[in-house]
């Protein structure tokens, strides 16, 4: 039996977001250090694939720890996001791999403490939007070196953990912050969910 990562990241009208986020399980916002799992920035992998190293285990444990979102919250995150995917809408499917957790690995501990809410789950309001949104473009709008060192980490995670050879890894960068943006000139507020089936 093989599983999927899902994560979907979409805006969300602003007068909606204010009090679905009073129900939100994670804060908005920077999230806090977590000892002995925001220091593992050398997570790598052995030469077979498909068989992490115990801090790869520990990574995929810290995303497993923070608990789930409430159903109620997350019906009405999906009766809120844009109908089809666009500028708005962010939907990726992984086999046997979480995308927003490869994101982190890729981005290292830097790039994961100035990540909105909690790797991958996250609802913010149109000013949260706003507030965060220079975090996102420093952690995600990259140079040519940073991003090519950020791409092969995803990349070795995909490789290492999934079943997608084809996987676009540049879109787990661009896409995130492209919705973001989108969120932001629209005056609107933006929700991410992850889902693993």
């Amino acid at each position: 039996m093989s599983s999927t990562g899902v994560w979907i990241v979409g805006v969300i009208p602003g007068d909606e977001a204010v009090p679905l986020s009073e129900r939100f399980a994670s804060p908005a916002g920077r999230r806090p250090a977590i000892p002995g799992h925001a220091d593992d920035r050398e997570v790598s992998f052995t030469s077979q694939p498909g068989q992490p190293t115990s801090a790869a285990g520990r990574l995929i444990d810290l995303i497993l720890s923070h608990g789930p979102i409430p159903d109620t919250v997350r019906d009405a995150l999906m009766a809120l996001y844009p109908a089809e995917e666009g500028p708005g809408l962010y939907v990726t499917a992984v086999r046997k791999v979480r995308p927003a957790v490869a994101l982190r690995y890729g981005l290292e501990a830097e790039g994961v403490s100035s990540s909105p809410g909690w790797l991958g789950d996250f609802l913010l309001t149109a000013e949260e939007v706003r507030q965060v949104l220079p975090l996102a473009e420093a952690a995600l709008a990259l140079t040519a070196p940073q991003r090519a060192a950020v791409l092969a980490r995803i990349d070795e995670w995909m490789s290492g953990l999934g079943e997608s050879p084809d996987f676009d890894v540049a879109e787990l960068l661009d896409r995130p912050l492209g919705v973001l943006r989108h969120a932001s000139e629209n005056g609107a507020g933006a929700a991410g969910l992850t889902a693993w089936y």
